[in-house]
């Protein structure tokens, strides 16, 4: 399995200190990762960093033109992520107050190529997955004959990962017609929603096609302001993979040398979710409970929920 790294803060952070600089950080995890369900160390399949530009701090509540709609910044490569010198030096430059980070282990049979590295992006969205979709050749051509023509021509690569999140911008879609994807504000409680749906319909398939065998959904999408992270193993009785998050004012250096989650004040204005502990002081990473879903808005509030674990009946709607 990945290793997936998301930063949220209302102050930006600078890459240095999630992806470098931390005892466990995610280019530790890319050669050293310690909760795979495999028990490899490696994730050395290429990788890739997501990242907002716009404004000073995350709180774009108060606007509500389209004006504010950001697109995001990626760079990917299929070199090991411990091996990339650019990805080094560019991590003490480049800050953000949202980051996605992905490294990546490929499922056999899947090419090793820029196309296929996490996050991918459309418009002001940006999407990655840690897992695999079980017997995914089985429901392919379902899910593509459900997309528009937009998000068919979208797709550049061969993962099961970027063809879910084209499905779940066509569920979107279906939910703001005669909207243009790239150009509309979203609010968190849809994000959310389509979210749920998208995992039922994946669910639903594996009921129409028997697949029983198991299938790991910890996805994350985020439009620049809200953030949206599952926790999701298919069966139940399946161990699920490994995800955490942190929640404070400050991840900076503390004791030891070490990061630390810092509280300032009474509220949590800076939060973290990780495939893997980034620090030693365990105390500050709680998992998150699996089958859940975790939700950051742009004021910095994070909520959980649950995630309904049965199928619900999603009609098909073909595309023609």
């Amino acid at each position: 399995m990945c290793r997936i790294l998301i930063f949220h803060g209302r102050q930006p952070i600078t890459m240095a200190d999630l992806i470098t600089k931390p005892t466990h950080s995610i280019i530790r995890q890319s050669y050293a990762a310690q909760e795979r369900i495999d028990n490899s160390p490696l994730n050395g399949d290429g990788f890739g960093i997501g990242w907002y530009t716009k404004g000073d701090t995350m709180d774009f509540s108060s606007s509500k033109d389209k004006e504010d709609i950001q697109t995001p910044c990626v760079f990917l490569s299929v070199t090991p992520a411990w091996n990339n010198l650019n990805l080094i030096r560019l991590a003490e430059k480049i800050k953000s107050p949202l980051f996605f980070g992905h490294v990546r282990a490929a499922s056999p049979g899947i090419l090793t190529s820029e196309t296929n590295c996490h996050p991918f992006l459309f418009g002001q969205f940006i999407w990655m997955h840690n897992g695999v979709i079980a017997e995914f050749p089985k429901i392919k051509r379902s899910l593509m004959g459900l997309l528009d023509d937009e998000l068919y021509l979208h797709i550049q690569g061969t993962t099961d990962s970027e063809a879910i999140f084209m499905l779940y911008l066509n569920i979107l879609k279906k939910h703001i017609p005669g909207k243009n994807l790239k150009q509309e504000k979203v609010e968190p409680c849809l994000l959310k929603q389509v979210m749920e749906e998208t995992i039922q319909q994946l669910l639903q398939w594996n009921n129409q096609f028997n697949i029983t065998t198991t299938s790991h959904m910890n996805f994350a999408i985020s439009d620049g302001k809200t953030v949206i992270v599952t926790r999701y193993t298919y069966p139940s009785t399946a161990l699920p993979v490994s995800l955490y998050f942190a929640s404070g004012s400050q991840f900076t250096i503390g004791k030891d040398n070490d990061y630390e989650m810092h509280q300032t004040d009474r509220r949590q204005t800076c939060h973290i979710i990780a495939s893997e502990p980034l620090s030693k002081n365990v105390k500050d990473w709680i998992p998150v409970p699996r089958d859940h879903l975790l939700m950051i808005t742009s004021d910095s509030t994070l909520l959980i929920f649950p995630v309904s674990k049965q199928p619900t009946q999603i009609p098909e709607q073909r595309n023609h």
